[in-house]
């Protein structure tokens, strides 16, 4: 016998005009009502006047125009996550090399925490070379970057003292508290183009 399961979620309104505190929780309320399984903030962090990249997302090249007012997605689901109860809250996506996977562990399990272990991490290697000159990284490294990235949040996850010497990131023996609820650790779904 085979089975397929489906699973259903739905973006926040988190960005564009539309975006509000309001929005947001109404239609976080309504997915939970409605069974939805989760719902999704996306992570933009500028919308360049004179792009320097394809945004791959169209055949015009262009970054939608209702991306130019866009919420931090952990920001967002950590708002949702205070007043819902069971609905999944992930990030889609969240660039590796814009962030330190010391800052993006802490945050995701602290929401994963509240959440009482709710949190899926959607993570991408980026596209937009305006925003990685942004936060002083480069495009060219991204893949590998990211590739480090992911080891180093799932030790800061899983290990008691974890500690890492790579390429990009370095981290000497610690304690990374608090861990995520879910073990041996939250998902996390790679995105892609």
């Amino acid at each position: 016998a085979f089975s397929v399961s489906m699973q259903v979620g739905i973006a926040l309104p988190h960005f564009g005009p539309a975006a509000s505190p309001k929005a947001i929780l109404d239609v976080a309320r309504k997915a939970e009502a409605l069974r939805f399984d989760s719902v999704w903030a996306l992570d933009r962090l500028l919308w360049p006047l004179q792009p320097t990249s394809r945004y791959p997302g169209n055949r015009e090249g262009r970054m939608p125009m209702v991306m130019q007012n866009t919420y931090d997605p952990f920001t967002v689901l950590t708002f949702v996550a205070a007043r819902s109860e069971k609905i999944l809250l992930g990030t889609s996506v969240v660039v590796a090399s814009y962030r330190s996977p010391l800052v993006v562990a802490k945050m995701a399990a602290t929401l994963d925490l509240l959440s009482g272990g709710r949190f899926i991490l959607g993570l991408g290697a980026g596209w937009s070379a305006d925003e990685f000159t942004s936060v002083n990284q480069r495009i060219a490294d991204r893949d590998d970057q990211t590739d480090e990235f992911l080891k180093v949040i799932k030790l800061l996850w899983t290990e008691h003292a974890p500690s890492f010497q790579g390429k990009y990131y370095q981290l000497r023996e610690a304690l990374a508290e608090p861990k995520p609820v879910q073990k041996p650790r939250p998902p996390i779904w790679v995105g892609g183009q």
